[in-house]
């Protein structure tokens, strides 16, 4: 409950709990840092990311952080994003982005 007041409070980010790919399809906002938890076993990883990179919606020094599960998950292209760090906690993997 704390973190909720603390992220109400804070002027520097907002989090918005939306469709991932309606939402990076209608926002002009750039970020410095995006964070994607998709269902696992969806196939919309991939498309997020193109939908990212084309509508250039990260800061120059933008991450996105992107989580998964390694055995629900379809593999999915991240190119040209560099995978900057990768993470696992279990199934769960983490990656970390950048252009």
């Amino acid at each position: 409950v704390a973190l909720s007041f603390n992220l109400v409070a804070s002027k520097f980010f907002f989090v918005m709990l939306s469709d991932a790919l309606d939402f990076v399809k209608t926002t002009t906002q750039k970020f410095d840092i995006i964070f994607l938890d998709p269902p696992y076993a969806s196939d919309i990883y991939g498309k997020i990311l193109k939908e990212i990179l084309k509508r250039k919606l990260l800061t120059p020094s933008g991450l996105i952080v992107v989580e998964a599960d390694k055995v629900l998950t379809p593999p999915f292209d991240y190119s040209p994003f560099e995978l900057f760090r990768e993470k696992n906690y279990g199934r769960v993997k983490i990656l970390i982005m950048k252009e």
